[in-house]
């Protein structure tokens, strides 16, 4: 069938012809199953309940009923068949998972043994499909949040209606913790901070990045203070001893242990998974863990950190107040004066569902905003050029300040913003206004690649600037979207011979080897869980995650540890005044290993730079220092990398480093605007 997709270089939707299945594998590569199953600390504790319930039913002589809710693969339900169950019944309302965990379950003899309703638990009937109410509920409806995938409504509705009233449930309980610190990268991840340059930031765009969760693995993250002991937030009960409520709030007085600023609160959870709290499944990172030197690594569930509304300063010994509310999906987390309580305490107000704002930048864009360095180099850049160029358009489809710093730094006759989105453009305007500039900037309301001959008629330009920040941009050479809204304009009548400088001026890109220590696991067969064949399972994910997700993915790398096990190559570089490229580009570089390790993967990343006499004058979106073999690998903090993971690791040791090489094959295709990247490693 043919598909519509964006082509992330040109702008462009292209067709593509796919197969009949192309929806069903696009929904199978992105649920995460895999990750899940590598989980093998989840996945024993789920048994060990299972396992304790079961057993504690059957020494008082009763039937065992499993409602298993979401079974995915069938695991779950497989493990309460082997735990002595009487019936199993598993539902499953996402299709291709309906497919994946009939195969497994077939494949592990047990297709007589659990029923699969293909239903979403809340519209489950007993007597019609269900013959009776179960007695032991095992679900997994968790997300970093623990209530974002609807745990609440799931467990409220089962204890109302699926459950008998003496049951027991996988997991029964869990705790939520909260700890409080000081963090300058998180007020780079929260504020955006103009004061350097002597501008204001609007009282309404305070808080570009929204409210929204912010995910993390905060065992890679060490740039913060401590300011409180992890302290409980929410108890929430899944067994039915207490109601579980869609909306509360809750208060926790606490005391700064040093002087510091508010400005992060992390935030993760433990399961117990028993009725007995002896089972315990824990999210924390490794300095609040109860077991840190035997941790297991997911990625499923990680952590998370939320920010307050205002930067308040702590003293030690002060006491101070954390406000605490969820609704059904969301949670929301403020830090408070403690002059504030008798506000904040006020439970006569009514408890509305959290309000989560708009998020006009993600929190690396807001750290990039942040960045100092950056746009000192901006500004230098900017008035080394003023001298020779009039006017000026900035070309970005992400917010940016770059129209405040010209327009307040330099003295461009004439300076002209690209800003498609309505909600952005409103905010630009807003700052602009705020700082008096408004008279100096032109918004253009288009895209690099949407701009009309209409639309330079009076806006007039010779030097063209851009961060190459594009929405589009999801891998490396997605920054060529530059080089084709560049030829975009050259191709409009009146621009022809009008550009005359360009920044950046080149785009390259580096690759290096790489053995992860656990980001792998993602794309790597399950084979036998908890005794369990999944065979089937990686049989049909994997191929769908290889059709759907192509060759390489993002991910911010410095949250996955890795060791280098060769030197960074550069294997491509693109000059942005090329004109009118048509001939395809294909290149070959083979490079050598020089560590010994576990070879799973290659990351790439990619360097803008604008200075042709200094290459230091750049933009680098990955290795921040030059690999040390046997050290982990530094990463910036406000990129995603490119990453390939390799479906067959190679174990390099002394005896074949000197006989394994790495070819690394680059194949751009201008017209096409496909850019693609292989790796074959000969031995």
């Amino acid at each position: 069938m043919f598909t519509s997709k964006f082509n992330t270089m040109t702008g462009a939707l292209d067709w593509e012809i796919q197969n009949e299945d192309y929806d069903y594998q696009q929904e199978l590569a992105r649920a995460g199953f895999a990750d899940m199953l590598h989980d093998y600390e989840r996945n024993r504790l789920y048994y060990a309940g299972l396992r304790k319930a079961i057993k504690k039913l059957k020494s008082e002589n009763k039937v065992v009923n499993v409602l298993d809710i979401g079974t995915g693969t069938g695991l779950l339900s497989m493990m309460a068949v082997m735990c002595g169950a009487d019936t199993v019944t598993a539902c499953e309302a996402f299709k291709p998972m309906v497919k994946v965990a009939k195969k497994c379950i077939e494949a592990n003899g047990m297709k007589d043994k659990i029923k699969i309703i293909e239903k979403r638990s809340t519209d489950i009937v007993i007597g019609i499909d269900m013959d009776q109410r179960a007695n032991v509920l095992v679900t997994e409806v968790f997300d970093t949040e623990l209530i974002g995938e609807g745990a609440i409504g799931t467990f409220t509705h089962a204890l109302d209606h699926l459950l008998d009233s003496y049951c027991y449930v996988v997991p029964d309980n869990a705790i939520m913790y909260i700890q409080i610190v000081d963090s300058p990268k998180c007020h780079d991840w929260n504020w955006l901070d103009l004061s350097k340059y002597g501008l204001k930031v609007p009282e309404e765009y305070k808080n570009l990045a929204g409210d929204a969760i912010f995910d993390i693995q905060l065992t890679e993250f060490n740039e913060f203070r401590a300011l409180t002991e992890p302290l409980e937030a929410f108890r929430f009960s899944f067994s039915g001893k207490k109601p579980i409520s869609y909306n509360e709030r809750n208060v926790v007085e606490a005391v700064s242990k040093q002087d510091g600023k508010a400005n992060g609160i992390f935030m993760w959870w433990v399961l117990r998974m028993d009725y007995e709290n002896e089972i315990l499944l824990s999210c924390a990172p490794h300095w609040a863990h109860h077991s840190p030197n035997n941790m297991q690594w997911r990625d499923h569930w990680m952590q998370a950190i939320y920010f307050p509304s205002r930067l308040i300063d702590l003293k030690s010994g002060e006491n101070f107040l954390i406000s605490c509310q969820h609704d059904e999906y969301s949670l929301k987390f403020d830090v408070h004066a403690f002059s504030e309580k008798n506000k904040i305490l006020n439970f006569n107000q009514p408890i509305e569902d959290i309000n989560l704002g708009m998020t006009l930048v993600s929190r690396n864009r807001l750290a990039q905003l942040n960045d100092k360095k950056r746009f000192d180099m901006f500004i230098n850049l900017l008035k080394k050029n003023e001298k020779d160029y009039r006017n000026l358009l900035i070309a970005n489809d992400d917010f940016s300040i770059l129209p405040l710093l010209s327009a307040s730094e330099t003295k461009y006759e004439k300076i002209f913003v690209l800003e498609s989105n309505r909600f952005r453009e409103r905010c630009l305007l807003s700052f602009l206004n705020i700082n008096g500039l408004e008279e100096r900037v032109t918004i253009i309301d288009k895209n690099l690649t949407d701009i009309q001959s209409a639309d330079l008629i009076n806006n007039q330009f010779d030097f063209v600037l851009s961060e190459s920040s594009f929405n589009s941009i999801v891998l490396p050479w997605d920054n060529l979207y530059f080089y084709y809204g560049l030829e975009h304009l050259r191709s409009l009548e009146q621009k022809k011979s009008a550009i005359k400088k360009i920044l950046p001026i080149k785009l390259r890109l580096f690759v290096i080897a790489i053995s992860m220590e656990n980001l792998d696991k993602i794309r790597s067969p399950v084979g036998v869980c908890e005794g369990f064949n999944l065979a089937e399972f990686d049989k049909i994910i994997l191929e769908a995650s290889c059709k759907a997700d192509g060759f390489l993915e993002p991910h911010p790398l410095w949250e996955y540890p890795s060791k280098p096990l060769s030197d960074s190559l550069e294997i491509f570089d693109f000059n942005f005044n090329s004109r009118s490229v048509s001939e395809p580009f294909t290149k070959t570089c083979k490079f050598g290993l020089k560590e010994n390790g576990l070879l799973n993967g290659f990351a790439l990343w990619h360097v803008l730079e604008f200075d042709e006499e200094d290459s230091r004058i750049s933009i680098n979106t990955g290795l921040l220092n030059e690999p040390e073999f046997g050290k982990n690998l530094v990463w910036s903090k406000d990129y995603k990398q490119a990453i390939h993971i390799l479906e067959k690791k190679v174990e390099i040791c002394d005896s074949n480093r000197s006989n394994i090489s790495v070819n690394c094959n680059i194949n751009f295709e201008p017209l096409l605007g496909k850019f693609n990247i292989y790796f074959k490693i000969e031995n």
